[in-house]
């Protein structure tokens, strides 16, 4: 997928960037949807 991005002008993607004065802590039911294999997603299945 990287080599898509290649000559784009632009994307339909959103980032959002929270600037925080206190640390953020994760609540119990936060980890019940966390998609493990969402670091790897964007790599070609083998």
């Amino acid at each position: 997928k990287i080599e898509e991005s290649i000559g784009k002008k632009e994307t339909q993607e959103l980032a959002v960037m929270v600037d925080t004065f206190r640390p953020l802590y994760v609540v119990k039911k936060a980890h019940e949807l966390e998609d493990t294999e969402y670091m790897s997603s964007w790599l070609p299945k083998s």
